[in-house]
């Protein structure tokens, strides 16, 4: 009983005392406060004191400054509004030329793909057209020896075969005969033409008449008539033979 009632005691003087704790810190609170208050009453009364040393004059001309200072604030602001326009303009214009220069990069890459393609077709071509030139000159020696072998065959068929008198009509007699002539007895006919021109050398007169005669001339057998000779004994061949 006695320890119940101590203990109920000693309980109430526990709250009692932080109630005086409590109470002694509001007051220490009060006091800071109040001693704020006093700090801030002291200073304000001397920016009031220090306030009264200036006159009318002095709060006019703070007064213009400050609206000089505006003005100057406002025409700064629209100096950086129009340089924001014009950087804004000169944005979008940039962005456009951007996309232009985009559009052509784009575009010269397209044409260079498209050049190098035409480069490689060109090549392919290149190449084609080589071997079939290589080819073709190919035919063209073998046909070329194919002709040489054909015309050597057609002279010596045409030294051994003997013209007859139904054939002979298709040709000229004088120029057929001397063009089927080997080429050693046109030089001793060639000769012989010289010689005898050489040996008479005059002028004949007969009655009242005078005629002059000339040299008969003849010019030496050259490649190109033997050339010419086995073209026509080949064709005498084909058309006799037909």
């Amino acid at each position: 009983m006695l320890y119940n009632n101590y203990k109920l005691l000693l309980k109430k003087y526990n709250e009692l005392n932080e109630e005086k704790m409590s109470y002694v810190e509001g007051l220490k609170e009060y006091r800071s406060r109040l001693d704020n208050s006093n700090h801030l009453l002291r200073l304000q009364r001397n920016i009031i004191l220090s306030n009264q040393q200036y006159n009318t004059s002095s709060f006019k001309q703070l007064e213009t400054d400050l609206r000089n200072k505006e003005l100057q604030l406002r025409n700064l602001e629209s100096d950086l509004k129009s340089k924001e326009q014009q950087l804004q303009s000169l944005e979008s214009e940039l962005q456009a030329r951007e996309l232009d220069l985009n559009s052509k990069h784009l575009e010269l890459e397209n044409r260079q793909s498209d050049l190098e393609t035409r480069e490689s077709n060109l090549e392919v071509r290149e190449s084609e057209l080589r071997t079939k030139e290589l080819e073709l000159n190919e035919k063209e020696l073998q046909l070329n020896n194919l002709l040489a072998n054909n015309a050597a065959v057609d002279f010596s068929n045409s030294s051994s075969t003997p013209v007859s008198s139904d054939d002979s009509d298709l040709f000229p007699s004088n120029s057929l005969e001397s063009q089927q002539a080997s080429p050693n007895s046109q030089a001793n006919e060639l000769s012989k033409t010289v010689h005898d021109t050489n040996t008479v050398g005059k002028v004949e007169v007969s009655g009242d008449n005078s005629s002059e005669v000339a040299p008969n001339l003849v010019r030496p057998m050259d490649k190109l008539d033997v050339v010419n000779n086995d073209i026509i004994n080949s064709l005498y061949i084909k058309v006799s033979y037909f």
